[in-house]
């Protein structure tokens, strides 16, 4: 926002300018609400007026709010691209009829039942719309619109929405299309003097780009068919799965959404992810704690007492496995899924361990012998992310001849097949 005149006294020009609302009008008089707004530059001539900018983290049109707590939504409805096609699902039946001398076109068309799911204490909802129109140039049009309604009891705050349950589920979408979940219109509604009022809202998005590719459901990890029948379970192991595999997610979907970092930077990420999803979800010791405890005591009564506090924090992760260890636990997990995908997975996981230490300590004795060129590197990125897109659907609750099933039709995984080394 551009704003001509200032919010600021101008005896504060050198300091960091913050509102948490700021209130006004569009052009054609709609009530807009910039909320949590950072001032980035402040301008001022003599003679003449200040010109000030912010930039807000969000924007809601057709609605005032006073305060951040006041900013609180019963339902927030999205649509997305790639939404449609990864459902499939269409009310629109044409039919094609012909006599002798005339063809008929009769298109049919039913609104598809809602697919509700109760999650906690609230309900993902996808419902179905229609829109046509018709013209002398263009003939007449005919959309079908899906959108994700997310429902609620009570109003909640707009952070906790948008954090926890909306962004949990863009990560369950850009996961199941392999592409990042992107939002084309997003409206909420709130109750405020006794009315169900609706309001658009326009964010900041950090992550991911805002144009959408071209996408068709065979290029998908999964599409809802895949999932109809355990639709509500998929979604709550999803959900509640995700306190527990939050740093696998923040990991794993920061590379999904930003695509384009460096080769290093992605390895690492993904070395890091598949070591934290065995910390979460797998025994994080060597030997029992007993018998740790045990050993340990041994170990420290056996030296002088002044080296005692300093071999203690030396050896205080000295019984979690080590990342060879872990991989070969996630290889014996998985490993009748993943193995063709990897070839020598003795070798593969010896690289993994070597290029992520080179690359996390940059040990220059080891430079030449552990550096790896940027095609080799790339393919253990790739291998990598199959592993851990395997974790992830075992843990959405696919099973594991289902797994193979999806990646066996996947055309990226196909090709990785082909160029296995």
């Amino acid at each position: 926002m551009e704003l001509t005149g200032s919010l600021t006294d101008l005896k504060k020009v050198t300091e960091d300018i913050q509102h948490d609302i700021i209130l006004g009008f569009s052009s054609n008089g709609k009530k807009i609400t910039l909320y949590k707004c950072l001032s980035i530059s402040l301008n001022v001539s003599m003679p003449g007026f200040p010109t000030q900018t912010f930039i807000a983290s969000a924007a809601f049109i057709g609605e005032h709010f006073e305060s951040i707590e006041e900013v609180r939504f019963k339902e927030v409805n999205v649509h997305y691209f790639y939404l449609e096609e990864w459902l499939r699902i269409s009310g629109m039946n044409i039919n094609v009829e012909q006599n002798n001398r005339e063809r008929y076109f009769c298109i049919h068309y039913y609104q598809p039942d809602d697919i509700k799911v109760l999650i906690d204490n609230w309900i993902l909802a996808i419902y179905f719309t229609v829109n046509y129109s018709r013209d002398r140039a263009d003939g007449l049009k005919i959309k079908e619109t899906a959108v994700v309604s997310f429902q609620f009891k009570e109003g909640l705050p707009f952070e906790e929405i948008l954090n926890k349950i909306i962004g949990r589920w863009e990560d369950f979408f850009t996961f199941a299309t392999g592409e990042a979940a992107l939002p084309s219109a997003i409206k909420a509604f709130v109750e405020k003097d006794s009315k169900h009022r609706e309001t658009e809202i326009v964010y900041r998005r950090i992550n991911g780009s805002t144009t959408p590719k071209k996408l068709t459901y065979h290029d998908m990890l999964f599409t809802f068919r895949d999932i109809q029948e355990k639709f509500g379970a998929f979604l709550n192991n999803w959900f509640s799965k995700a306190e527990v595999l939050r740093p696998v997610y923040n990991l794993f979907f920061g590379l999904r959404y930003n695509p384009g970092g460096y080769l290093q930077y992605q390895f690492l990420t993904l070395a890091q992810a598949l070591e934290t999803y065995h910390r979460r979800t797998k025994c994080n010791y060597v030997r029992s704690p007993d018998k740790y405890e045990k050993m340990m005591n041994e170990i420290l009564n056996s030296i002088p007492n002044k080296y005692v506090e300093w071999l203690k924090e030396k050896l205080k992760y000295s019984n979690e496995p080590t990342l060879r260890h872990r991989i070969r636990d996630i290889f014996k997990d998985f490993g009748l899924v993943v193995d063709k995908y990897i070839g020598d997975v003795k070798g593969f996981i010896n690289e993994v361990v070597e290029a992520r230490n080179y690359l996390t300590h940059y040990d220059k004795s080891k430079e030449t012998e552990k550096g790896k060129d940027h095609s080799e590197l790339y393919n253990l990125v790739k291998k990598l992310e199959v592993i851990l897109d395997v974790c992830l659907l075992y843990e959405l609750g696919f099973s594991l001849d289902k797994v193979e099933e999806l990646l066996s039709r996947n055309p990226r995984y196909r090709n990785l097949l082909e160029n296995i080394e």
